[in-house]
């Protein structure tokens, strides 16, 4: 009969991690400061978690449903 080894670092692989690509993103003063209030507002609202600007970037890319693509689309017609 075998017994199990346990994991060692070296055998241990952390599958949430960034590909290292950088994204080349471009925003003014004033977007960067809209974002940070954002932050502070979704802060307040969540505070178990984190938020940062790219938290809060990266879960608006992965908005989905009906629901949310309204919020997006009436926000972009009438700011953008």
């Amino acid at each position: 009969m075998t017994t199990a080894k346990p994991l060692t670092k070296k055998q241990f692989k952390n599958k949430n991690i960034t590909s290292g690509r950088r994204l080349a993103f471009r925003i003014t003063d004033n977007e960067r400061a809209a974002l940070t209030k954002l932050v502070e507002v979704l802060q307040k609202k969540v505070p178990e978690r984190n938020i940062t600007i790219s938290r809060l970037l990266r879960a608006t890319a992965r908005m989905e449903g009906a629901a949310a693509m309204r919020v997006l689309v009436k926000a972009l017609r009438e700011r953008w």
